[in-house]
């Protein structure tokens, strides 16, 4: 019974595919989708497999949303219940056996929250990358204000300082080449009067 109930799910994963595709390709579903964690939803795909039935797959829906609003979007998870709904409503399920319904549901479910788990890791990667583009291009734009603080100072340094530093402009150089120091000039002043004041004392002893 289980392997009529998988044929005849199989035969409609064509179905599935495009429908998936389709809902997940409305903007208000892809974006929501793209912020979405990887684990999050592999999560449900790994709890919908163990599921006895397709209302126990929109219980799980509303746990993880009660769970972690953050991550599960009311909107997002309103849509995905109307969406299993709706296809399980259209692949005619009723037609089946009473006891292969449940089964059938929720092994539709799987195949579709497959599909939705392929599109999810595209779109999340995307979104990672747009975000990715985004900083570094944030990054570029700001100017390292540092850097520029430090050339104004060292300008503004260079300019103070002149042509020669203070020592070598007070200091000046001697006659000689030399350099003169603050007393030489007085130096040399007292050396030409002591020898004038000897000269004269000689001229008297004569």
């Amino acid at each position: 019974m289980a392997e009529d109930v998988r044929t005849w799910v199989e035969a409609r994963r064509a179905t599935l595919a495009k429908r998936a595709w389709s809902f997940a390709e409305k903007q208000e579903i892809k974006s929501k989708l793209a912020r979405m964690e990887p684990t999050a939803i592999r999560t449900l795909l790994g709890a919908t497999i163990q599921a006895s039935c397709l209302l126990e797959v929109q219980m799980l829906l509303r746990y993880q949303q009660g769970r972690d609003k953050d991550k599960w979007d009311a909107g997002l998870v309103s849509s995905l219940e109307s969406e299993l709904t709706e296809l399980v409503s259209k692949a005619e399920v009723s037609s089946l056996p009473e006891g292969d319904r449940d089964l059938a549901s929720v092994q539709l479910a799987v195949a579709y929250l497959g599909f939705l788990v392929m599109l999810h890791r595209y779109y999340h990667a995307a979104e990672a990358e747009s975000a990715a583009a985004a900083k570094q291009s944030s990054a570029a734009g700001r100017e390292p204000v540092g850097t520029e603080k430090g050339s104004a100072g060292a300008a503004k340094g260079s300019s103070a300082a002149g042509p020669g530093s203070p020592g070598e402009r007070k200091g000046g150089t001697g006659p000689h080449g030399g350099a003169e120091g603050p007393h030489d000039g007085r130096s040399a002043q007292g050396d030409r009067r002591g020898g004038a004041r000897e000269g004269f004392r000689g001229d008297r002893r004569r």
